[in-house]
């Protein structure tokens, strides 16, 4: 095969092959002494297979850098970015051991920071879709508490606004229910408002 170009803009280096373009690690190109002309298919391939290694690696560390994420969440990341899965997985599967990744630790500071708005089961399910496995949700759950005062403060947030009426109650309810908090929760927040059943 023939390497038409190597060119390098804004810390990103291309290494273009007729109509195809592939990125390239600049040190994998010193390494394997890429250069404009003729290659070894062979060469080549095994310098591109270690150069996405180190890309994926890196684009992994400045993501973990940015923010904490699940460990799902950081694969789906790189593979939406062109890396495989297999390569995204065991990339993850290293900087999990390294302690870079944590996903009871993740679930943890998300619990913290999202319970006084949000009922139980609603941080339960939004951890779930951020692919925090469920064994670590369900052994959060004792530490979760009771939350009825929080229930309470949202309640009055969304009364205060509106006629104290059975439907408005009822609204209100739904309201708190999508929050997930829970059903006894909920009964004990809205019961300073009234009856639940519909006036005569």
């Amino acid at each position: 095969m023939i390497i038409d170009k190597i060119e390098t803009k804004r810390n990103k280096t291309t290494v273009f092959c007729g109509e195809k373009s592939f990125p390239f690690c600049p040190q994998t190109l010193l390494k394997y002494g890429l250069k404009e002309g003729e290659i070894d298919a062979k060469t080549f391939f095994d310098a591109k297979n270690e150069s996405d290694r180190l890309l994926c690696r890196r684009q992994l560390y400045a993501l973990i850098d940015r923010s904490e994420k699940s460990k799902s969440a950081y694969i789906d990341a790189l593979t939406s970015r062109g890396y495989s899965y297999k390569m995204a997985v065991e990339e993850a599967d290293a900087a999990e051991e390294k302690g870079f990744i944590d996903d009871k630790r993740y679930a943890e500071c998300y619990l913290h920071l999202h319970e006084h708005a949000k009922g139980w089961y609603r941080i339960a399910s939004e951890l779930r879709v951020k692919g925090v496995p469920t064994e670590i949700i369900d052994s959060l759950k004792e530490d979760f508490g009771d939350h009825t005062n929080e229930c309470i403060k949202q309640a009055e947030k969304i009364m205060k606004s509106v006629e104290n009426t059975y439907e408005n109650r009822q609204k209100a309810y739904a309201k708190l229910m999508r929050k997930g908090f829970s059903s006894e929760e909920i009964t004990k927040a809205l019961d300073q408002y009234g009856s639940a059943e519909p006036e005569e």
